[in-house]
């Protein structure tokens, strides 16, 4: 029987179906193959298949001992898995590819989604990147940190005495605000706040031996109708006075501060600086003094029940002293400038007549020994017989008339009639 050999590269191998028990070497790969009549290009002379050769070289993954690695054949789908255990002292190089399980199968990192979806724990935390956006947040979640400086500190470091720092470096006027939101709805579908609605209540809390109870809190709330570019707020401030939380202060929508008790945070003074002037309805305290803001307003100072209002001094501006009805201007002491209008007595009666200019009293009591008899003057015998209560030794001086006689001008009153001087 003879012997046929062939020889060729792996294109022209591949061109023929070479006889049974036929010989080729291809020049291309250095190896030798053996025709079969049926094969294009002839079998491998080893007689190994395709499967042959991958449960070979499962095996060699499979059996035997490996440090940090094991495999597994899966021979249905064609492949070897691995499961790689990396140990504490490290070190892992290169890129981790799909989802990462803890030792008792609990998926930590969700490789599909790109997702830790397990605890993080960690003495020491370097976090860079992102927790996503508020809209891919599709259920409740939290973060807690736990770390020398950041939260659940149970010693004080007086070197590390910042508790939480919220840090930005730039050269931009403006900073990164820190955000609170809240909405009606859901996440994925908000729905507008309504008044009284609550943004955020921040309480601080003690511990009183027993429990934890709060001391004071800051709410910030909806303030007004909300619509469409408006959401008014206020700020209300509590504090716990004894058993109970009460409200102290509040900044309402209007702009306003409403407390009912404002005191001084040391010593007894109240100052009000850099804006000199206080506004109370129509009434104005400022520096320059006590005012009204409009010009139709009046200022009263009122003592209440039999209490007085008592100024060291007063300094009228205006030329006038005008007073809108009959009560009584009393001044202990001197008044010193011009008074306008009558002047009355303590017991009603009128000494100084506003209207016409003229002294009415018949007297003046200079002490309890006697009188000064003031000279009145009459311009005719009507005038003078309208005198009321003329007393002894008064005078009168007549610029007209007859009275008693044409050749005197003066007379006096002894006690029953009027005589000559």
């Amino acid at each position: 029987m003879p012997l046929q050999i062939r020889r060729g590269t792996t294109a022209q191998r591949l061109a023929i179906t070479p006889l049974t028990g036929e010989l080729i070497h291809d020049t291309t790969t250095g190896q030798l193959f053996v025709g079969n009549g049926t094969t294009a290009g002839g079998v491998t002379t080893t007689g190994i298949s395709t499967e042959d050769a991958q449960d070979t070289a499962a095996s060699l993954f499979t059996t035997g001992s490996h440090s940090g690695i094991t495999f597994a054949y899966n021979d249905a789908a064609g492949r070897i898995d691995a499961t790689v255990t990396v140990a504490a002292t490290g070190p892992f190089d290169g890129d981790l590819t799909g989802s990462v399980f803890s030792d008792s199968s609990t998926l930590l990192v969700n490789g599909t989604d790109g997702l830790i979806v397990g605890n993080v724990r960690s003495n020491v935390v370097n976090f860079t990147g992102s927790f996503g956006t508020p809209a891919e947040q599709t259920t409740d979640a939290s973060l807690s940190m736990r770390g020398t400086a950041i939260f659940f500190k149970d010693t004080y470091d007086a070197a590390d005495a910042t508790f939480f720092n919220i840090q930005q470096h730039h050269s931009t006027v403006d900073a990164n605000p820190i955000n609170i939101v809240r909405s009606r709805g859901t996440n994925a579908a908000p729905t507008a706040v309504v008044n009284g609605d609550d943004i955020i209540d921040i309480t601080f809390t003690g511990h009183d031996g027993t429990t934890y109870r709060t001391a004071a809190s800051i709410t910030v709330a909806i303030d007004g109708a909300v619509s469409s570019g408006v959401v008014p707020g206020a700020i209300t401030f509590r504090v716990r006075q004894g058993a109970s939380i009460n409200t102290v202060a509040r900044i309402a929508n209007s702009g306003a501060f409403e407390s009912n008790l404002i005191g001084a945070v040391s010593g007894t003074t109240i100052n009000v600086v850099d804006n000199n002037t206080i506004t109370l309805g129509d009434v104005r305290l400022s520096q320059d003094g006590l005012s009204t803001i409009n010009t139709n307003a009046s200022l009263f100072l009122f003592a209440n029940g039999t209490g007085r209002v008592e100024i060291e001094a007063v300094s009228f501006l205006g030329s006038t002293i005008t007073s809108a009805d009959s009560n009584t201007l009393i001044v202990t002491g001197n008044v010193i400038g011009d008074l306008q209008g009558s002047v009355f007595a303590d017991n009603s009666t009128r000494i100084i007549d506003g209207t016409d200019g003229r002294i009415t009293a018949t007297s003046v009591t200079i002490d309890n020994t006697g009188y000064l008899q003031l000279p009145v003057y009459a311009d005719d015998a009507a005038r003078l017989a309208s005198i009321p209560t003329p007393v002894k030794g008064m005078m009168v001086f007549m610029t007209t008339g007859t009275v008693p006689t044409a050749t005197n001008n003066a007379v006096i009153y002894n006690g029953s009639t009027w005589v000559n001087v």
